[in-house]
């Protein structure tokens, strides 16, 4: 997984200063001084934030300092001991008590009437929930922080809430609302002057535009963000700045700027000694490696970063290593280190986002903002109801006393009733709300849980697939066209390629979905025990395996009910040097084509791989002779069947193979794309009703 790097506000201005070693040792000095309790709290703070970034655990150390001094002095000091041991546990990924340090500095905050310091509080919760990360949290009280700094007329606290708004949208791939913040955020920073959070806010919102596909506007305003920050001569946002301009050339296929920009980044923070900069260099660098095919650097690159990220405990860091290292031993051969980081991967908590959450947050906002606007009409319809009630006494005043003292006590008595009668209206309102607004999130909350699982899913069975360019080292010319119908597939491919022998399997399990998803995992780490560990390579062999495997595996000997699942499959060989192909099929059949026509049609037997009344007949091997220049095709039957066109029919093999027939001469990537588009075309508006899975391969 790509992280972007993206620049947090509130960096003290002490920061870079604190840097220098003679800075901090003048500290010290000055802290072992004899000095008033109040100097030697300002003293600690600085010492803070010269190591919160690059030594968490010294930053945890004078926070407690910064807590022991504060009870011989006011609340004012109380509270803001609170707040920066709460910052040195957000450093340290101990969120939840990070959480509760910082409600208690809100509550001595309020009691002060601190509103600057309330909304900064509020904010630094918001950014606690943005690293948990639970983004509908961190996203209401953001908003909460931007209300009480509109309220102080705090442009310099507004613009850094629009900025972290901003990153949270992006987080959510809500690229419209992010790019709206970010803006606001930028036009504010250039009002008061401030070049730094300009540039920070251009930053930012490049990662935004590489979503977008963007790319050559975010390098544009990477690069005026760029020359900022040399004018300024500020080192943090200059890595951060090039970090950005690495991913962007990766996304444009520049691999060679992206490595570049990268490794200048990494230069700069390895002199910032910034542990959590470093450690994100070292995954991006890791990413680039992997696309250049250089995996044993990025092997390199994720194990430091690794490292890091375990010392310091953080997830999505560890996560991100994690993935590089499985994928690149994977391409490397070793797969018993492969599979240990994918195993590491279950224990890393990388939440997912889904459109849900993103409608959450929209509420949120427009909660907000109606709050807003009630406030303003509540506050209006106030003044209009005292001036009527001014009117009204004057009036009284002059009638006689008797009757005005009537009157009085009526209007009284009434006013009492029905503020009576409305206040037990709305105690009745609250609690039915309340008790809606309760179920509401339990049900968000499951239904959460559940997306969350079946996209940590479908993440393992991507990672467990052939990558298209494992195959393209072998067989230069092949696409693969695979399209689930869910979030997980029940359709799988699977290539090995072992002594000039390219071997290759498509499969359709039973069902789709988390069940068809279940069997296509079955059937991968089956086909690796098969090929690798029996080094049993003739198709019909494997095959014949392949289906006694997974009748034992489905159909133990105390099973109370005999399991008839399994899938249809073709497993063909291709030898790279002598073009001979050997092929057995399962149910679904291989084309190959020559010259733009159907040379032979491989028939598949009629047996599937799973539990039938066939399953001790063996699979037939097939064999041909392929010339160079030669097309085989193989797939499921997921496109035949889709349902389209102008009668709502199915699209049928006999329209499929004229399809590929009539494309045959041209590239194969070009063969995807127009599969993909008469795809589309052919179900229009109709709800995709299986798994599919197409491949290419040109000898």
């Amino acid at each position: 997984m790509k992280k972007i790097v993206l620049l947090l506000f509130f960096i003290s201005p002490f920061f870079l200063a604190a840097q220098s070693s003679r800075k901090v040792d003048s500290l010290n000095k000055l802290l072992n001084e004899p000095q008033h309790d109040t100097i030697k709290f300002k003293v600690l703070k600085q010492l803070f934030y010269a190591y919160k970034n690059i030594n968490t655990n010294k930053a945890l150390e004078y926070s407690a300092q910064l807590l022991q001094l504060s009870e011989k002095l006011d609340k004012r000091h109380q509270a803001d001991a609170y707040y920066y041991e709460g910052m040195a546990l957000l450093k340290q990924g101990k969120y939840d008590t990070a959480l509760i340090w910082c409600e208690k500095s809100i509550l001595l905050y309020k009691e002060l009437n601190r509103l600057r310091d309330i909304g900064q509080t509020y904010n630094q919760i918001a950014n606690t929930y943005l690293e948990k990360p639970d983004l509908v949290k961190a996203v209401y009280y953001y908003q909460q922080s931007l209300a009480i700094k509109e309220k102080a007329n705090d442009e310099d606290g507004m613009s850094n809430t629009y900025a972290n708004l901003g990153n949270a949208y992006n987080q959510m791939d809500n690229s419209k609302k992010a790019l709206e913040y970010f803006d606001k955020a930028a036009l504010m920073k250039k009002k008061i002057n401030d070049d730094r959070g300009y540039a920070a806010c251009l930053c930012n919102k490049s990662g935004v535009l590489n979503r977008l596909e963007k790319y050559k506007e975010a390098v544009a305003i990477l690069e005026e963000a760029y020359a900022i920050s040399v004018k300024l001569e500020d080192p943090a946002l200059t890595s951060a700045i090039l970090g950005n301009l690495g991913e962007s050339y990766q996304f444009m296929k520049d691999l060679k700027n992206a490595e570049k920009y990268s490794l200048e980044c990494l230069q700069i923070r390895l002199e910032l000694a910034d542990s959590n900069d470093i450690c994100y260099s070292y995954i991006s660098l890791s990413n680039i490696y992997v696309d250049q095919g250089k995996y044993r650097k990025a092997v390199a690159c994720a194990l430091k970063a690794k490292v890091i990220a375990e010392n310091n405990n953080w997830g999505s860091s560890r996560y991100d290593a994690y993935h590089t290292l499985a994928k690149s031993y994977y391409e490397l051969g070793d797969y018993k280190l492969s599979a240990d980081y994918f195993l590491l991967l279950k224990g890393v908590n990388d939440t997912l986002y889904n459109k849900q959450n993103s409608e959450s947050v929209n509420k949120m906002e427009a909660i907000y903002q109606t709050e807003k606007k009630d406030a303003e009409l509540k506050l209006n319809s106030e003044k209009l109801k005292n001036q009527q009630l001014e009117i009204k006494k004057q009036n009284i005043f002059k009638l006689v006393f008797g009757v005005g003292l009537l009157l009085s006590l009526l209007v009284i008595f009434f006013v009492v009733r029905g503020y009576q009668q409305k206040k037990r209206a709305n105690e009745i309102i609250s609690e039915q709300k309340q008790q809606v607004d309760f179920q509401k999130k339990i049900l968000e909350e499951k239904n959460k849980e559940i997306t969350d699982s079946i996209f940590y899913a479908r993440r393992i069975q991507r990672a467990l697939l052939t990558s298209e360019a494992y195959m393209k080292r072998f067989v230069p010319e092949c696409f693969v066209f695979y399209k689930p119908k869910d979030i997980v597939s029940g359709d799988f491919y699977w290539s090995l390629c072992k002594n000039d022998r390219f071997m290759l399997m498509t499969a359709d399990c039973t069902g789709h979905g988390v069940p068809g998803a279940f069997m296509s995992l079955m059937g991968i780490n089956m086909l690796n025990e098969i090929t690798a560990e029996k080094d049993i390579t003739s198709p019909e062999l494997v095959l014949n395996n392949l289906r006694s495997e997974l009748i034992t595996a489905l159909n133990p000997e105390d099973a109370v009910e005999e399991s008839k699942d399994g899938m249809d499959a073709v497993f063909c060989s291709i030898n790279l040097k002598t073009l001979r192909l050997e092929a057995a099929c399962a149910n679904n059949p291989l084309w190959i084509v020559r010259d733009g026509k159907l040379l032979e049609t491989i028939a598949a037997d009629k047996i599937p791989i799973g539990k039938s009344p066939k399953e001790t007949v063996p699979y037939t091997l097939k064999e041909f002779q392929l010339i160079k220049g030669d097309i085989v095709y193989s797939f499921t039957d997921g496109y035949a069947d889709q349902f389209g066109g102008p009668k709502g029919k199915k699209f049928k093999y006999k329209q499929l193979q004229e399809l590929l027939l009539q494309n045959a001469g041209a590239s194969m990537s070009q063969q995807k794309n127009i599969l993909e588009k008469t795809l589309s075309d052919w179900k229009s508006n109709i709800e995709q009703v299986d798994d599919i899975l197409i491949i290419g391969i040109r000898v």
